[in-house]
C-alpha cells in the first residue's frame, strides 16, 4: 500500500485486519470543511492503522484523493463488519448488529446510549463524567450514569507537525519585515479570549505584534475592527500547518460549558505544529498539554477587563525557542498522532471483542 504521510510501515497485512464500519450522520464523503468532519477523518486514519475501514459503505482509502469516497444515489448501505461506529445516524445504527454497535456520544440519544456496546467520547474526562452520571448539558441532560463510556481520543491529521525549516524562515523574517504574529482561529463571541485580545491590541501593536484572524464564526453584535496590523485570512485545512508554523502563538477561542471536557482540534492542531497555544485551563486540555503547561489562562480572566494576564502570556509565548516548540509538537503527537491513536484504538477494540 502506498505511504500515507510516511506511515505505511504501521499498516498490517489485509488478511489479518479487523473490519470497521463508520458512519457520521448522512454524509457519504468526508471533505475537511468543518471541525467535526476533520475529527472524523482523523478517526478513520487512526483506525486504518490496524483495520479496513468502511465509511458510508465504501472502503476508506487514505492513499486516494477524497479517500476513495464518492457521492451516490440511494440510502447508505450497512455492510458486514466487526464493529459499527455510528455518530448521529439512527437508521444505520438500528440496522447494525446489536452486539457490535458503538454510538459516538455527541449527539446524545438515550436509546442509542442504552443499546450500544460502548459509548465513544473524544476525551478521557468526557468518558469519566458520563460514567459518574454528571449532567453535561445537551450531552447528558438528566445526568444518567453510563458505565460503558470509553474515550476514543482525537487524532491530528498527519500534516500537522513542527517544521524547523519554516520556523527558521519565520524567525529570520521577524527582524526584516513583519512583526510577530498572533493567530486567532475559530469562534468569536463576547465571552471568548479573542474578544479580550482585541482590547489588548493597542499595547500589542506598539510592541510590534500583528493579529492574523481566520475566524469561522462571529456572533451577531460583534464588529471586527479594520485597523493596521489586523489581517483576515481563511485557509483550507490542508495548508493550516504552514499557517501555524508561521505564527508565534495562537489564542484559542473556547466556547460554551462543554469546553471543559469535550475534544477540540483548534487546540491540538497548532500545538502539533509546535505553536504555543494560549487557552483556558480545563480537565480536557490538561489531558493533552499537562497540568504544568505554561500558557494557561486561569478561569475568571474573562470576567474582568484586565488584559495584562493575556498580554503577559502572549509576550512569553512569542519567546518560545525552536527546541521548546519541537518538544511541544512531540508531546501532543505522542498522544494524538495518527499512529499513536491507532495503537490505542486497536487495544481498546480488541479488549471488547
Amino acid at each position: 500500500m502506498p505511504s500515507v504521510g510516511g506511515r505505511s510501515q504501521y499498516i498490517q497485512p489485509e488478511s489479518s485486519r479487523m473490519k470497521i464500519y463508520l458512519q457520521y450522520a448522512l454524509l457519504k464523503t468526508l471533505e475537511p470543511t468543518s471541525g467535526d468532519r476533520v475529527s472524523e477523518i482523523g478517526l478513520c486514519l487512526a483506525l486504518c492503522q490496524f483495520a479496513e475501514v468502511y465509511y458510508s459503505g465504501q472502503r476508506f482509502q487514505p492513499e486516494l484523493p477524497d479517500y476513495g469516497l464518492s457521492e451516490y444515489e440511494g440510502e447508505i448501505p450497512v455492510t458486514p463488519a466487526d464493529w459499527y461506529i455510528i455518530r448521529g445516524n439512527k437508521r444505520v445504527f438500528a440496522a447494525s448488529p446489536y452486539d457490535k454497535r458503538i454510538w459516538i456520544s455527541s449527539p446524545y440519544h438515550q436509546n442509542a446510549f442504552c443499546q450500544s456496546v460502548m459509548i465513544g467520547t473524544f476525551t478521557d474526562v468526557w468518558a469519566e463524567y458520563l460514567k459518574e452520571g454528571r449532567c453535561l448539558g445537551s450531552l447528558n441532560p438528566i445526568g444518567e450514569r453510563w458505565p460503558k463510556a470509553v474515550s476514543f481520543r482525537q487524532a491530528v491529521l498527519p500534516h500537522f507537525k513542527y517544521s524547523l525549516n519554516q520556523d527558521v524562515i519565520r524567525r529570520g523574517m521577524i527582524g526584516l519585515l513583519p512583526p510577530k504574529v498572533i493567530g486567532v482561529f475559530g469562534r468569536m463571541t463576547r465571552t471568548t479570549y479573542p474578544t479580550l485580545l482585541l482590547q489588548a491590541f493597542g499595547r500589542l501593536k506598539k510592541d510590534n505584534y500583528t493579529l492574523l484572524l481566520g475566524l469561522t464564526t462571529i456572533d451577531q453584535g460583534i464588529s471586527l475592527p479594520k485597523k493596521k496590523g489586523i489581517f483576515y485570512k481563511s485557509s483550507p485545512n490542508r495548508s493550516m500547518d504552514r499557517v501555524y508554523n508561521y505564527c508565534d502563538c495562537v489564542v484559542v477561542s473556547q466556547y460554551g460549558d462543554e469546553w471543559e471536557f469535550c475534544g477540540n482540534l483548534k487546540t491540538l492542531e497548532p500545538a502539533a505544529c509546535g505553536c504555543p497555544v494560549i487557552l483556558q485551563r480545563s480537565p480536557a486540555r490538561e489531558e493533552s498539554f499537562g497540568k504544568d503547561y505554561p500558557f494557561y489562562l486561569e478561569p475568571g480572566v474573562l470576567e474582568g477587563k484586565d488584559t495584562k494576564p493575556l498580554y503577559d502570556l502572549i509576550h512569553k509565548a512569542a519567546q518560545a525557542t525552536p527546541e521548546w516548540r519541537e518538544t511541544l509538537s512531540q508531546k501532543v503527537l505522542a498522544r494524538h498522532g495518527v499512529k499513536e491513536a491507532g495503537e490505542y484504538l486497536k487495544q481498546l477494540l480488541t479488549q471488547h471483542t
